[in-house]
């Protein structure tokens, strides 16, 4: 078996080897008074000072909601039922967020969703998806090498936050890390 393969069918593994954290956020929500709030709807463009522009409402991108989850019971394989954070996410962290309109999306509603470009998202791109099989070595190597790379690389966007679960009810302040 060639050494990139052997790496690609090892990544899941060794990822998994890694401490698991609580949650990724925006940097703009990774604040104590956010996650307090339960307001997760960063400024797209701020003109009058923060929190005038909320999820880039201001030029149409989206605006900011109540989150809705599905209360719908978990079946009877699920055995951490009420014991994990992500169960009904966003709220245990967040009770509004950004719901963005047309082809804009992200946190704040700042860029375009997959397959959309330009300064209004309404330019349409295609976009290719190859299956990793079928590529010659060269870009097998340039694959695994960007798939890596990324799962070292620091992101200042969304820092991580860890904290055990009920640690904002508590009033305690959760670890927010770089």
């Amino acid at each position: 078996m060639q050494l990139p393969m052997l790496l690609l069918l090892s990544l899941p593994l060794l990822l998994s080897m890694f401490n698991k954290v609580g949650a990724q956020f925006p940097r703009q929500c990774a604040t104590v008074e956010s996650l307090r709030s339960g307001m997760c709807c960063p400024d797209y463009f701020p003109v009058f000072g923060p929190g005038t522009d909320r999820c880039g409402v201001s030029t149409g991108r989206g605006r900011c909601v109540q989150v809705t989850v599905d209360w719908r019971p978990h079946g009877p394989q699920y055995i951490h039922d009420g014991r994990d954070d992500r169960e009904q996410w966003p709220i245990r962290f967040f009770n509004q967020t950004c719901r963005c309109s047309g082809n804009f999306s992200g946190y704040n509603c700042g860029s375009c969703r997959p397959g959309w470009s330009g300064p209004t998202c309404s330019q349409r791109i295609n976009i290719v998806r190859r299956n990793l099989l079928d590529l010659n070595a060269e870009e097998r190597r340039r694959t695994i090498c960007y798939s890596l790379k990324e799962t070292c690389r620091i992101c200042y966007r969304t820092p991580l936050l860890a904290f055990p679960t009920g640690t904002l009810q508590q009033g305690k302040t959760p670890v927010i890390s770089a």
